[in-house]
This record gives structure tokens, C-alpha cells and sequence, in this order.
């Protein structure tokens, strides 16, 4: 496929533009026990004032869970939902443990401090699945916009427009494939290259067409904003061999 120029190309109309297609469900944690309790536990603002002995408890059981988490992780023959359903046993076990070292007191601390979290993370998770709405919402008009529009090219302009693709990937890989020329050169001479494609299949396109293609890369522009929101509002670890 072209580099994504002007306007659509008959490759991306065919298929899927980066920002709609990029959509994809992420497995939000529905139990950030495990999460929450290495967060407070590692916030020197918690203040939990534990024992020399407990400390060396906690760093001990840590330890095991890091070791453990790891087989977990490499082994072989484990799908990957059944290694992430072991990670997560395995962390409500070692959270067991180590609240088992608390007094009563710090137990109340450390759970009124989970439960501060965990509203900031379910508030967190809602911010993330209206956004994703938004991006389900956007990917179904950019679809409907592209069905329309195969259904309004004529049969002449597929053939123009596959043959003005077929041109340019050919110049394209002519240019890449000149040793005699610098990287630099290169670039300048592929970006002329694609301006061209872009002003000849403007031409190629009546009116209609060419508002349902700016519709098209509309829609694709949102949909990669929402999914870089969604990216800095959502974790990319789901389940971490840390606690």
C-alpha cells in the first residue's frame, strides 16, 4: 500500500485506514487488588511504619511472587489467558499473605487507601469505555462511508485507479532501489512521487466521492485521537509480575 496521501487510496478504501482499524478491546482489570495493594505498598506516603520483621516478610514474599509470576510467564504450554488466570491467582494468594503480616491497624490503613485507588481506577475505566464508544461509533460510520463509496465507482475508475497505484508503487520502488542516491534523496524524490499521486487520483474522483473520502480520513484522524486517549488513560500491562 502507498503512504497514506491527500486522499484515500484504493488500498485503503478496500481495506481499513490505521486509526479505525486500530481499535482494538483491551481487558480492563476488573479486580485491581493486586495492583493497588504493590502501589501502596510502595508509596512511601503510605506511611505503614512496618516492623524490621514485617518488612522482611513482605520483601521475602515479593520475591517468591517475582519468581513465581516469571515461570509463569515463559512457560510453554499455556495459552495466554490461562497464564494470565494463573498470574492472577497467584497474586490474590500472595496479597493474602502479605496483609496476613499487618497488624489490624495497617490492615484498615492499607484497604481505606485500596479503595481510594480503586474508585480512581473504576473512574479511570469509564473515561476509557466512553472513549471507546466513541471509537465503535466512529468505525461504523467510516465502514458505512466506505461502502458507499465502492458502490459509486465505476468500473473505469477502478481500473484508472488501479493502474495509477500500480505506477506509483513502481516508481517508488524504483527510487528505493537506487543505490546512487542518499537516503535524503530518496525521501525528496518519493515525496514528489506521492504528490503527484495524490493531484492525478484527485482527478479521478467526482464531487461526491471526494466528500465521502474527506468523511473517510475524518473518521480516521478520530479514531486515532480516541485510541491515543485511550492509550494514556489505560495501562498496558493488564497483569504484571510485580507486587
Amino acid at each position: 500500500m502507498l503512504m497514506r496521501t491527500q486522499f484515500t487510496t484504493i488500498a485503503a478504501i478496500i481495506g481499513l485506514a490505521g486509526g479505525i482499524c486500530a481499535y482494538a478491546p483491551r481487558v480492563l482489570a476488573d479486580d485491581t487488588d493486586a495492583m493497588t495493594l504493590s502501589q501502596v505498598l510502595d508509596n512511601p506516603s503510605s506511611a505503614l511504619h512496618l516492623s524490621p520483621e514485617q518488612q522482611a516478610k513482605v520483601d521475602a514474599r515479593r520475591k517468591k511472587f517475582q519468581t513465581d509470576a516469571r515461570d509463569i510467564s515463559v512457560a510453554k504450554g499455556l495459552s495466554r489467558d490461562q497464564k494470565t488466570t494463573k498470574l492472577a491467582e497467584l497474586q490474590k494468594a500472595a496479597i493474602a499473605d502479605v496483609k496476613s503480616y499487618l497488624t489490624p491497624d495497617q490492615r484498615t490503613q492499607i484497604d481505606a487507601q485500596q479503595a481510594d485507588l480503586l474508585a480512581k481506577a473504576k473512574a479511570r475505566d469509564a473515561k476509557i469505555n466512553a472513549l471507546r464508544a466513541r471509537q465503535q461509533a466512529a468505525a461504523a460510520d467510516y465502514k458505512a462511508q466506505r461502502q458507499a463509496l465502492l458502490q459509486s465507482l465505476t468500473k473505469d475508475q477502478m481500473i484508472k485507479i488501479k493502474a495509477l497505484e500500480d505506477d506509483t508503487n513502481a516508481a517508488i520502488t524504483k527510487v528505493r532501489q537506487n543505490s546512487a542516491l542518499s537516503k535524503a534523496d530518496q525521501d525528496t524524490q518519493v515525496g514528489k512521487i506521492l504528490q503527484d499521486h495524490d493531484r492525478r487520483q484527485s482527478d479521478l474522483f467526482n464531487a461526491d466521492q471526494k466528500a465521502t473520502i474527506a468523511r473517510m480520513n475524518a473518521l480516521d484522524a478520530d479514531g486515532e485521537e480516541l485510541q491515543r486517549q485511550i492509550n494514556l488513560l489505560n495501562p498496558a500491562v493488564i497483569i504484571s509480575p510485580k507486587l
